[in-house]
């Protein structure tokens, strides 16, 4: 059965701040009290009601839930008349994109078991020995309360004064209560001042990767898949949130997400937009420069590299790429220096100094000089119109930059330039979702996963090649966005990667592929390299 319409999508697409659930739409649109939502007698209860009817009854509470959800169809059918852009893409992507979104939370995606037991003893093995390395650094009066994972005596012990204490100075405070905070950022800053810190972020990381491994267990199925929950209105720019488990929060540590995979028999093939918001940022801001070079197939990241190590592109190291990388995504919506330096580490693990940080600031926005007037056209739209919108309509409300506390109106300034990058990047991936569902033949290809800015796909060994060249061609230009006449002054790149594990496999782009649709002789020589080196680990 096909979804003809959505009240919370609607209401999303129409306002996407406020509260999307039926009782809040109820209030708000139709001006209606609480029926028995989360305060009736049995709106908490875990079982139905025993009576049938009456005041108290399921049939009275069902009939007002069929009830509202009509009339809101009925108010928002009138909203959308006046709002006809965003009615186009609730009508010709939204709802029919959901039918696509749910075919994939039901397709799932296969985990690795055998993998998953044994790095989970790996992992286990890690905390405990990080967990001894820094009892070294406890005194003895404090060594029978430590406990590393709770931030009172994280607090404590980090910043108490010496000897029970390391004495080191916070970094940063929260935003209620002004306590030290403790979280990565601040741990990152403070790792170069006591070796204990180093230590300290190896034991949350491998908490935290149990942590993903023991929640795959509890929802897999007994095929060892996995079937996450990607809901459609779970951002406010429009991008797919994911939960049950989060699949797009699995850390980009190959050790963990290549525990995920395909089983025997197929591949797992996954197809991710080459710098999509890099390339809308220069779309938007019609930044010459940047689009001379993708219009020569060449990589931004590379050129700023150039130019902030000051040497030629062809001796630009993979390591000073990363770095531009930091570099490009950090500056492309306005950071500051100093925020840079702990994004470049927290991200990339890229260590720069606050020197540094101004340095490559002033150097990126002269490369590029359309970005900053492309973020002052923003401000002043948002301040104008206190929303704005994405090529195709899509639009975000920022009603707070009219707020009198200065740090609210700059963030809701700094979302006025990101989100319509973010959204319409997401909306790709959806586009690319929808043009391709009537196509898959679920005996040869399933699509299992929306990660940001790439689609996951499972294919059959034998005819991988014929699907990953269909992918990649509708993925450079989804038919279900020709209707909106984004007319794109940038080409959009789609690169992919085939193995058995997610992060492990072979990259290759359309133009490698012969007349007949195939990759190289070549190209299957390293994958039999690769697959032996499979072998033998």
């Amino acid at each position: 059965m096909s979804i003809f319409y959505d009240t919370m999508l609607a209401a999303h697409c129409l306002g996407e701040e406020r509260g999307l659930s039926l009782l809040n739409q109820a209030s708000t649109e139709l001006g209606v009290d609480d029926w028995g939502k989360g305060t009736h007698s049995f709106g908490d209860a875990k079982t139905p009601p025993d009576p049938l009817w009456g005041p108290d009854g399921l049939a009275y509470y069902n009939a007002r839930d069929a009830g509202y959800t009509h009339l809101l169809y009925e108010a928002q059918r009138d909203q959308l008349v006046a709002h006809q852009d965003q009615a186009r893409l609730m009508k010709l992507l939204a709802f029919p994109g959901m039918n696509a979104v749910c075919q994939m939370e039901l397709n799932g995606i296969w985990v690795d078991l055998d993998r998953l037991e044994k790095r989970r003893e790996e992992l286990l093995a890690r905390r405990e020995a990080a967990r001894i390395e820094m009892l070294q650094y406890v005194s003895d009066d404090f060594r029978e309360s430590a406990d590393f994972a709770n931030e009172h005596f994280l607090r404590r012990w980090i910043f108490g004064q010496l000897p029970d204490g390391l004495g080191l100075e916070p970094v940063s405070f929260t935003e209620k209560t002004q306590k030290p905070q403790v979280d990565e950022a601040a741990l990152t800053a403070l790792s170069a001042k006591h070796p204990a810190m180093e230590v300290l972020m190896r034991f949350r990381r491998a908490t935290k990767h149990v942590q993903f491994l023991d929640g795959w267990k509890t929802f897999m199925d007994r095929g060892h898949r996995l079937h996450p929950r990607f809901n459609m209105t779970g951002t406010v720019t429009g991008r797919r949130s994911c939960s049950d488990p989060n699949l797009q929060q699995v850390p980009r540590d190959k050790y963990i997400r290549s525990i995920i995979g395909a089983p025997p028999g197929w591949r797992l093939l996954e197809i991710d937009y080459s710098q999509i918001e890099v390339r809308l940022s220069a779309w938007f801001a019609e930044e010459d420069t940047m689009l001379a070079l993708y219009a020569d197939d060449k990589d931004v990241y590379i050129h700023i590299a150039s130019l902030i190590y000051e040497k030629p592109e062809s001796e630009v190291t993979r390591s000073e790429r990363q770095g531009a990388k930091a570099v490009v995504l950090g500056f492309l919506y306005g950071m500051g220096p100093r925020s840079f330096v702990i994004y470049a580490k927290e991200t990339f693990d890229v260590d720069f100094t606050l020197d540094q940080g101004r340095a490559f600031r002033e150097t990126f926005f002269s490369a590029y000089p359309r970005l900053l007037p492309w973020h002052d056209r923003q401000r002043k739209l948002v301040r104008q119109h206190l929303q704005v919108s994405s090529p195709i309509g899509r639009v975000r409300h920022l009603k707070r930059v009219l707020s009198l506390d200065e740090f609210t109106r700059a963030k809701a300034e700094r979302q006025a330039i990101n989100s319509p990058v973010q959204g319409f990047g997401g909306d790709l991936t959806l586009a690319t979702n929808l043009s391709l569902m009537p196509e898959l033949d679920p005996e040869e290809c399933l699509v299992v996963g929306d990660i940001h800015d790439a689609l996951l796909f499972q294919v059959r060994d034998d005819v991988w090649e014929k699907w990953a060249h269909r992918i990649l061609t509708v993925m450079q230009d989804p038919p279900a966005l020709s209707p909106f006449n984004a007319n794109a002054p940038v080409r959009f790149l789609a690169e992919g990667k085939i193995g058995q594990h997610w992060g492990q496999g072979l990259e290759f782009l359309l133009k490698d592929f012969g007349p007949d649709g195939t990759l190289p002789v070549q190209w299957h020589e390293e994958w039999e390299k690769l697959l032996a080196g499979y072998a033998v680990a």
